[in-house]
């Protein structure tokens, strides 16, 4: 039943927007399959790595797809709520490096 509140600022988080990770152009330059809020779009960087913009604005004729994270430049509030308590599961003592029987 306790409920826990952490809020985590930019820094913390998803960091700061990067304006130079947001693009605008014409829609009409735009393929029409991404011509649509949260379309997906896979660019390659200048160094050839591969990158993925979502679409997240068109207006006035032009699209903007942003490379961010959604929550890059947010704080974000986390409200956690403890429903049960449980004995961890063998594979999870395992991945968290506890032997059995540790809890």
């Amino acid at each position: 039943g306790d409920v826990v509140e952490v809020s985590l600022d930019p820094a913390e988080g998803f960091g700061a927007h990067d304006p130079s990770l947001t693009f605008t152009d014409d829609l009409e330059n735009v393929p029409p399959e991404f011509r649509h809020l949260g379309a997906e779009v896979e660019m390659q960087g200048e160094h050839g790595e591969a990158r993925t913009f979502i679409a997240t604005r068109i207006e006035n004729g032009q699209l903007t797809v942003d490379c961010n994270h959604p929550f890059a430049g947010k704080t974000v509030l986390f409200r956690i709520e403890i429903l049960s308590v449980r004995d961890a599961s063998p594979d999870e003592l395992r991945e968290a490096g506890l032997p059995p029987g540790m809890h």
